[in-house]
């Protein structure tokens, strides 16, 4: 997704584009996928300059791509910070500035229902437990977040923690670990114990970014410049694990794991660079 509302379709294989759609006026924020439906996209467009919208793509056979149906358009006071899709549940789920999570049917793409969250505040990520069931939440308190645990059999918060202010949250597929951004200064990891949280490793970085567990020993990040680093957790060493000569600074990463391959993205110059890992 890009900022002028264009959805852009890949090869993974030689990473040549395939197709695009212009799906919105503001910029594509979430894109989510099915493996019960391959062949449709959700996408959610944040309000700011325009209204936004949460919307359902079709890729049809020839890989061109439409949209298929606008489930919500969204004003100033609605926004969608997240967005994630429940094959196992057959759902999908949305979280931002309204005080619940609501549950989309992904079969007919209709409002189900709303898990309700007592209003603690603006939603700005979550994460799915699949062994658990669960739900992870962030909420923003000012200057400060919470962290919250959701039961998603019963709908109801069955833990939470104040922390200060989380950037970003990964879960480790690897390990029951869930890693954060804190303060734009810090990696902050918490074990999964039961239905609570424990503080285990803290590590500082000049303003790390996103997070990916690669494998069982290492996760990669970002920082403000043109390298991917690695970081050891149980060692508690780092170091570069790739340079770009393309790219000023790398925005965003997004692990391929089919293909054993690593995206760096770098948002000013709209360039992307593939690592094999």
């Amino acid at each position: 997704g890009e900022r002028d509302g264009i959805i852009k379709l890949y090869d993974p294989n030689t990473f040549d584009e395939v197709s695009a759609c212009q799906i919105d006026k503001g910029f594509v924020a979430k894109i989510g996928t099915s493996a019960e439906y391959p062949d449709m996209l959700i996408t959610v467009c944040p309000c700011h300059e325009y209204a936004g919208s949460l919307k359902a793509i079709q890729i049809k056979p020839d890989l061109t791509m439409e949209e298929l149906k606008t489930m919500r358009i969204l004003e100033a006071g609605s926004n969608i910070n997240d967005m994630m899709v429940l094959d196992n549940r057959r759902v999908i789920l949305t979280c931002g500035t309204k005080p619940d999570i609501e549950v989309w049917r992904l079969d007919d793409l209709k409002l189900d229902s709303k898990i309700y969250t007592n209003g603690v505040g603006r939603m700005r990520e979550m994460k799915y437990i699949e062994s658990k069931d669960m739900l992870v939440v962030v909420f923003d308190l000012g200057e400060k977040s919470q962290l919250s645990m959701i039961d998603m059999k019963n709908k109801g918060m069955i833990f939470s923690v104040n922390e200060q202010w989380l950037f970003s949250i990964t879960l480790d597929p690897f390990r029951n670990i869930l890693f954060g951004v804190v303060n734009w200064n810090r990696i902050k990891c918490w074990r999964l114990d039961g239905d609570s949280f424990e503080s285990y490793k803290e590590f500082e970085f000049d303003y790390p970014g996103h997070i990916i567990p690669c494998n069982k020993r290492e996760i990669i990040f970002h920082q403000t410049d043109n390298k991917v680093y690695a970081l050891n957790i149980e060692k508690e060493n780092y170091g570069v694990a790739a340079t770009s000569n393309k790219l000023k600074k790398v925005s965003s990463l997004i692990l391929l794991k089919d293909v054993n391959k690593v995206i760096a993205h770098d948002y000013q110059s709209k360039l992307f660079e593939v690592y094999k890992y």
